[in-house]
């Protein structure tokens, strides 16, 4: 109905007790995607419902290209949660989120929103000049979390940098099998959208199996069957290295009716010695 009608609804249900309420209307915004954005950027601006504002931009993903502005101005709201909340709706937006970078790049000093804002500079694939050599220090620092990601982030922006992607992948690759569930989670998605590099993720792979316990196996089992349909092309190129054959086999299970594509090479299999 327009943000007349629609932000003054959203408030009030957004004040519901009932959290099944708020998630009914906050998918409903969302799939609504563009149509529902001029009322999401209004939203953005009332500090009851702006971080409800933020999730709903973030699922919609580039469809809400049109609240980068208002999403921007966020990135120093008061409250972490909403600056947060608004690096991670960049994020989602991605390439279109460009004219963000510099004051993302501002985030990059904030403990508590460093991760995202990094995270969005990655998804965007621009990091600014006078805080690249930043990322790189991060890189290297002794927050695991923090770490991987800036990395991810950098191997995201230099991709023409063999060596970059290479330490990347190989780091990304060893923190599957880190106790911490949100960094094997992290470390799971950074591959994901990485440019596929077989010749670097099998060996990485096959070392990180080969010497692993039984529980060491099951977190990277857990951690790359999060990533769904986008690991199912390269799940099906490791199918080619016997040592990985099982271990691929169970993740493709674990994804489920997302993996469909690979059928025909699993029905190969049904015959292997």
């Amino acid at each position: 109905p327009g943000a007349k009608v629609g932000v003054p609804l959203f408030v009030t249900l957004m004040d519901d007790a009932d959290p099944a309420v708020r998630m009914r209307v906050l998918q409903a915004l969302a799939d609504a995607g563009p149509q529902a954005v001029p009322a999401m950027i209004e939203a953005l601006k009332n500090d009851a419902v702006s971080y409800w504002a933020c999730l709903v931009l973030r699922e919609m993903g580039p469809d809400a290209a049109l609240a980068v502005p208002a999403l921007t101005e966020k990135l120093a709201d008061p409250h972490t949660e909403i600056r947060r909340g608004a690096a991670l709706a960049l994020a989602s937006i991605g390439v279109e989120a460009a004219p963000a970078a510099e004051k993302l790049a501002g985030l990059l000093a904030d403990d508590a929103a460093r991760i995202p804002a990094t995270y969005a500079l990655g998804c965007i694939g621009q990091i600014p000049k006078d805080v690249e050599a930043t990322v790189r220090e991060n890189a290297h620092g002794d927050n695991p979390l923090l770490a991987t990601v800036s990395l991810w982030a950098l191997a995201r922006t230099h991709q023409d940098d063999a060596q970059l992607r290479k330490e990347a992948i190989e780091t990304l690759v060893g923190r599957l099998k880190d106790a911490d569930p949100y960094l094997r989670s992290a470390a799971a998605r950074g591959l994901a959208s990485l440019p596929p590099t077989p010749e670097i993720t099998v060996p990485a792979m096959e070392k990180l199996l080969a010497d692993a316990d039984e529980t060491t196996v099951c977190h990277a089992l857990d951690a790359l069957a999060t990533l769904g349909e986008p690991a199912v092309s390269g799940l099906v190129n490791a199918l080619k290295h016997k040592k990985l054959r099982p271990h691929v086999v169970t993740i493709l299970g674990r994804i489920g009716p997302a993996a469909a594509s690979a059928t025909p090479s699993l029905v190969a299999l049904i015959h292997d010695e």
